[in-house]
């Protein structure tokens, strides 16, 4: 059985974060062996957030506290932590963790996309994935919008549409997962109502 962290993480904000995390271990793992453990949060463009470290709790608790430094989060996407038990006779990766960072960009957040959508998947990180696939799309498909230009609400209403197809599309499909295993999602093609959101044409004149 691999070790795998069995607390749900809330979302996060770029220029937030708390001062640390305490995350339940799901393990088979003899804790009690273990002298040490360590921690790494790796940000979405590869770079390290330097002074991360962790503490595990004194067995039987299977705890261990992640400490974090101020501002560990300067850029929204997905966050990795992992964490490494050690003992003398053994070295036991726990299987990474993704955290969500939201940035205020203008585009849709998790509970503005929830308001829209309830039946929206209930992990941050699967809606995440949906809302910056689409809107990865949408930016590759709408106009440019200038540096400071307010993001238009027919563009947040192109980014929902997107990511609600997207996911009803991949959940008629059987070779399409989304789950904590998976980093990466499947992106569809616009159809005709998402690209009339983000490039409006007339309707034909009639005679």
């Amino acid at each position: 059985m691999a070790t795998n962290v069995g607390t749900a993480i809330p979302a996060f904000w770029v220029g937030g974060g708390p001062s640390s995390l305490v995350l339940s271990l799901e393990t088979d793992v003899t804790l009690a062996a273990v002298t040490s453990v360590s921690a790494s949060l790796t940000a979405p463009d590869g770079t390290d957030v330097p002074g991360v470290t962790a503490t595990l709790g004194t067995p039987p608790s299977t705890d261990v506290t992640v400490h974090l430094p101020p501002d560990p989060f300067t850029m929204g996407g997905f966050h990795t932590l992992t964490l490494v038990m050690n003992a003398p006779t053994f070295t036991e990766v726990v299987e990474p963790v993704l955290l969500v960072v939201q940035a205020a960009d203008g585009w849709l957040t998790l509970e503005q996309a929830r308001a829209l959508w309830p039946q929206a998947p209930d992990e941050d990180t699967t809606l995440y994935m949906l809302l910056e696939s689409a809107k990865a799309a949408c930016i590759a498909f709408a106009p440019v919008l200038e540096e400071g230009e307010v993001v238009p609400v027919s563009y947040r209403q192109a980014q929902f549409q997107q990511a609600r197809a997207s996911w009803l599309a991949m959940s008629a499909t059987t070779d399409s997962r989304v789950g904590d295993d998976e980093f990466s999602i499947t992106v569809f093609p616009l159809d005709w109502n998402v690209k009339q959101l983000l490039r409006p044409k007339g309707l034909p004149v009639m005679f």
